[in-house]
């Protein structure tokens, strides 16, 4: 996030502040920030005079909201160093502020000013990279900003000017630059008294456009610019004689004569003539006939130096003369080579010290090294920029050589390479923007690589094959694609010391066989994988920060030794410790040591509980141990849930297993569960029902537990009993009564159904208690409900007595209260109201039939009835209700002064869509009639409208008593025409219905109807056609009336008293016949009913049972 620090009080941590206390010999520090501007400025101090500084951060993308990378207000003493500030609206910006430091950072693609100076005195600006900023200008010194310093800077491809010193902007030093390729290179308007020397100003459209007066422009290279210089004011142009002034590529004089007027003969590295400056008669008196040597760079062919004899100035040595030795190496500074031809700089086959600084080397492309040393010692590359070669710097079979605050970027291979090549020292440089590799070692030892920084590289930061003994400390890596530090292949006894990597694929990764390397005190932050060991020994790991990682850390390999490594409880994943066990035994792991990260290697009898464990490449890993129990973890978004490498007889169970991208890796044989009905693991990939119960899930009915094992790792490793919800099951109840109020006179008795539903996801039981407060006689017939499952709503009736002398009019308040007794702190409770009153209002309804088939388009009729159970008359209204958006109407809405005991009908007609799609869809409808005089006076039935396909249906018919009934009927079936084209005379078939109790026969013509059982026998086998509509098989709804059941919807263990439990009817009061020896007979109670048997069953009112 942006960072705001107002004030001096305001530099704390929570704005990032990592370090210091503010004073100049311990600042406060902000560094390694990666930071988007897009809602804010990116880094904005105000209003301060603490010492600071702003290190090794990244900024970008504030330009679309006029947000400013790093901006200043009201500061003093601040510092900004190593930046890299990208496509902001200023890249830098200081406004009133003094006494502030900006080195060698980079601003780039900026929509209006890569770095401003907004009234802001004494300020330096040393070693940055202004480049490809769009509206306005590299640099500009604007609105008062005088004394500052503008010192070794790259200025290129702005869209205006390079440099601006404009409105009042005065006494400023502008030296040692390179400003190339923008519109004006240096712009001065309506300021005076800077000094501009020592700089290049090379490929500008204008290499300088000046308006104001009292400026001095000396000591400056202007090359191949379109126009070298536009001066409108009064200016000096050279210094005195013999210092002279700027060399101009385009001058045509010649150096014959000498002297301050030029007109003593001799030599002196001036033109004898002034150069011209276009605009106001401006000239520069003593033109430079050769570049100036102490400016910003200069040209030069590529080089090579081949043997200590070859240190020579036609190489770019600036002291021949010198010794070769350690205090007093060969110098090559301050050139600018192109290495499109071939390697830019070469050194090979020399001991002699030598020094190569501050030198751009470029465009070597994917043929081409920018620095290649081979087979020599003793050199020193410092402060040079390679752009865009094959390799930046590349060692071959090198040793003893520093190469240090370099910047290399756009290489096709590496920034720095080094194959072969030990005993080297590689700091403070700069690896960043589309190299390949940052920094890669082959084969190559005893190597120091610190403090640089590697960033935004294409594959991988710092990357080491085959290289042992090397020592890399204090770099940052950040925003590489692949790795941010890689020890890849045979890459023994390194040490990675401070490093943090931020942003990248993984951010230190230790694989195939890279042994025997120490980690300490290394920050992994927002990488995809923070820390990962593959198959490789002995890893020491102390004081790792690992963090904010999809996964944070990770070890893998393919045998036991993989897995042992030195790492202590000074690590820390996301503020909490490793815990990486090797060779315990005893003793358990829980939630109170923290755990960020556990793994158990050669352990045994290790107890794990109540962990969550989340965001690592394993949640949990096992390696070559046994006898491990885990029990209540949480093991959420890891690589792997658990990893168990050759482990054996271990327990788990009862944890959570929570969108792991691998919920488990298993290689041995452990137990999954906790048998029945305790249960085994929640698995967020579960795909299982939950339908029935048992230990064998055979029962019908859910139980929490899915009906099918969850195959950990294939058929040999099974979860028996997969938890439907995450564990600990949840308690949780809700109570229902019905109705929440009635009425009666004294001496009467009240009945109200009272529903206990279980909405937690475990069995469990509930005891009901009842209070009120009027002390009525109050009893529940049921008041415990044992094992009830998870979503089951059991039933109980609530009776109040009213008392024979309670006056009229009294009203009592009943609350029934179920509770867990599982969980004696969950609970619900539900209220009703006993009201004692002269007259009672009661009103029933039903619809006959429960069921009717229609097509689409077609409309249905249902009978309605309305039943005045009170004692006084009433008048009620009637609504219905469905849930398929139906043609639903009723014939009459309003019954007025129906009275006591009497009841009304009317009809309900039910119109199906006209659309083919419906086919197999039911409508459930509801009709709700409510009294006029009283609203809470009220009931409801329902009923069900169903479209079915119409289909053939044939009927094998065998030479005895046959069953036939719904579907395969319907109204135009008669006897005589269900056996047409049959082959058997319907006058020889003997058909009976039930009517009245008993069986008569059917007529030849008489019609068959479709909500009619009938029992048949022809005189020999025989198949029959007729066409119907297929009903539902699962429930049966039964109307107040002889009903037809059979095939399929009994089973071998049920009887007419199971199959009407939890019903709410009694099956006493069930009549059910079935045929024997040609006549009815009643079944008993208890009777198994057989799977080839047709049965009559008459219930005492409306039911649906639920046939298995």
């Amino acid at each position: 996030d942006p960072i705001n620090v107002s004030g001096n009080e305001n530099f704390t941590f929570v704005n990032g502040i990592s370090e210091g206390s503010g004073t100049e010999g311990d600042p406060y520090i902000i560094e390694n920030w990666l930071i988007r501007a897009e809602n804010s400025h990116g880094i904005w101090i105000e209003n301060t005079d603490q010492d600071f500084i702003i290190r090794n951060c990244s900024v970008y993308d504030g330009s679309g909201a006029s947000k400013i990378g790093v901006k200043f207000e009201g500061v003093t003493d601040g510092k900004i160093e190593n930046c890299f500030v990208e496509s902001n609206y200023d890249g830098i910006r200081l406004n009133e502020s003094s006494g502030n430091i900006l080195i060698n950072n980079t601003v780039k693609n900026s929509e209006n000013s890569g770095i401003c100076l907004d009234n802001s005195d004494k300020n330096i600006v040393d070693n940055c990279t202004s480049k490809g900023n769009g509206l306005s200008d590299g640099i500009v010194l604007r609105n008062g900003a005088n004394n500052n310093l503008i010192d070794g800077c790259t200025i290129s491809n702005n869209s205006d000017f390079g440099v601006g010193i404009i409105f009042g902007a005065d006494s400023n030093i502008f030296r040692g630059c390179l400003i190339e390729n923008n519109d004006r290179g240096l712009y001065i308007s309506s300021s005076r008294f800077n000094r501009i020397f020592n700089n290049n100003f090379e490929n500008n459209g204008y290499g300088s456009f000046i308006s104001g007066d009292n400026n001095r422009i000396f000591h400056n290279n202007f090359l191949s610019n379109d126009n070298q210089a536009y001066d409108i004011g009064s200016n000096s142009w050279s210094k005195d004689y013999p210092k002279g002034g700027n060399y101009w590529r385009d001058y045509s004089g010649k150096d014959e004569n000498r002297g301050e007027n030029q007109n003593i003969w001799g030599h002196d590295g001036m033109g004898d003539i002034p150069y011209g400056i276009s605009g106001d008669n401006n000239q520069d008196r003593y033109p430079l006939v050769r570049l100036w040597e102490s400016g910003r760079l200069m040209r030069h062919s590529p080089i090579l130096i081949d043997g200590n004899d070859n240190f020579a100035p036609a190489n770019g040595v600036i002291n021949p003369n010198a010794s070769g030795t350690e205090n007093d190496p060969y110098i090559i500074e301050n050139l600018s080579i192109d290495a499109s031809s071939t390697r830019g700089l070469w050194i090979r086959y020399t001991d002699a010290h030598f020094i190569v600084r501050n030198c751009l080397i470029e465009n070597g492309s994917s043929d081409s090294d920018g620095i290649y040393l081979k087979d020599l010692k003793n050199g020193r590359i410092e402060n040079c920029t390679l752009r865009s070669n094959l390799n930046g710097i590349h060692l071959y079979y090198s040793s003893k050589t520093r190469i240090s605050g370099n910047s290399c970027s756009g290489s096709d291979s590496h920034g720095v390479y080094l194959y072969q090549s030990d005993n080297n020292f590689i700091d403070n440089n700069s690896l960043v923007n589309e190299n390949i590799y940052g920094i890669y070692l082959d084969r190559s030892s005893k190597n120091v690589i610190s403090q640089n920084s590697s960033f935004n590289n294409k594959a991988h930061g710092i990357y080491l094959n085959r290289s042992d003994n090397n020592s890399i400390e204090n770099n940052i890596s950040e925003n590489n694609s692949f790795y941010g530090i890689a020890l890849y292949v045979d890459s023994d006894n390194n040490s990675l010391v401070s490093n943090s990597c931020y942003a990248n694929k993984i951010g230190i990764r230790i694989r195939n066989s890279s042994d025997n390397n120490t980690l300490i005190g290394n920050k992994c932050l927002n990488n995809i994988y923070g820390v990962r060991i593959v198959s490789s020994l002995d890893v020491t790991m102390k004081n790792q920060a690992i963090s904010n990682s999809q996964y944070n850390f990770g070890v893998a390999g393919s045998k036991v030794s993989h897995f042992v490594h030195d790492i202590d409880e000074t690590n820390l994943i996301e503020g909490r410790p490793i815990r990486y066990l090797v060779d315990n035994e005893g003793g358990s792991i829980d939630n109170s040591l923290r755990v960020g990260y556990l793994a158990l290697v050669r352990c045994e009898n290790i107890r794990i509980e109540d962990l969550t464990l989340e965001r690592n490449d394993q949640g949990i890993l096992l390696a070559s141990s046994q006898n491990i129990v885990i029990q209540n973890c949480e093991l959420e978004n890891n690589n792997f849930g658990l990893y168990a490498f050759s482990s054996d007889n271990n327990h788990i169970y009862h944890s959570n297993f929570i969108n792991n991208e691998n919920q488990v890796y298993v290689d041995g044989s452990n137990s999954w569960d906790n048998g029945y009905p305790s249960g085994g693991n929640y698995w967020s990939d579960y795909t299982g029902v939950d339908e029935n119960k048992g230990k064998n899930q055979n029962i019908s009915g859910g139980d929490g537990i899915g009906d099918e094992p969850y195959e950990v790792s294939g058929e040999s490793s099974l979860d028996r009993y997969p938890f439907m919800e995450a564990w600990p099951p949840t308690s949780d109840v809700q109570v229902l009564i019905y109705p929440s109020e009635d009425n009666a006179p004294p001496g009467m008795e009240l009945a109200y159904e009272v529903s206990v539903i279980n909405t937690g996801s475990s069995f469990d039981s509930f005891a009901l208690n009842i209070s009120d407060n009027q002390g009525w006689d109050l009893s529940l017939d049921d008041s415990l409900f044992e094992n009830v499952a998870p979503g089951e709503n059991r039933t109980t009736v609530l009776r109040v007595a009213i008392p024979e002398n309670e006056n009229l009019g009294v009203e009592d308040n009943i609350v029934v209260t179920a509770t867990s007794q599982e969980n004696e702190q969950v609970s619900d409770t539900s209220t009703c109201i006993a009201l004692s009153t002269g007259f009672v209002r009661r009103v029933v309804i039903s619809i006959s039939p429960a069921w009717e088939d229609l097509v689409p388009g077609d409309t249905v009729q249902f009978g309605v009835t309305v039943c005045n159970e009170g004692n006084v008359p009433d008048n009620y209204s009637l609504s219905t209700f469905d849930d398929g958006g139906w043609i639903l109407s009723l014939a009459d809405n309003l019954f007025v002064g129906i009275s006591a005991g009497e009841s009304s009908n009317t009809t309900l007609s039910v119109t199906a869509p006209d659309n083919d799609n419906i086919t197999g869809i039911e409508d459930n409808i509801t009709v709700t009639v409510s009294s006029l005089e009283n609203e809470n006076v009220s009931d409801s039935t329902g009923c069900v409208a169903y479209v079915g396909g119409e289909q053939i249906v044939e009927l094998d018919l065998s030479s005895d008593w046959n069953l036939v009934g719904l579907p395969v009927v319907n109204e135009n079936t008669t006897k005589e025409s269900l056996f047409e084209n049959s082959g058997v005379d319907p006058l020889l078939v003997t058909m009976l219905e039930l009517e009245g109790g008993s069986l008569t026969p059917v007529g030849l013509t008489e019609s068959l109807s479709d909500n009619v059982g009938y029992y048949v026998k022809p005189p020999s086998a025989v198949t029959v056609s007729t066409s119907g509509i297929p009903k539902d098989s699962d429930n049966l709804r039964l109307v107040a009336d002889w009903n037809l059941i059979g095939l399929p919807v009994v089973d071998d263990n049920t009887t007419k008293g199971s199959l009407f439990e939890g019903s709410g009817v009694d099956p006493l009061l069930v009549t059910m016949l079935k045929l024997e020896s040609g006549s009815l007979t009643p079944v008993g109670l208890t009777e198994p009913l057989e799977n080839d048997k047709g049965y009559y069953v008459k219930p005492p009112s409306p039911v649906t049972i639920n046939c298995p």
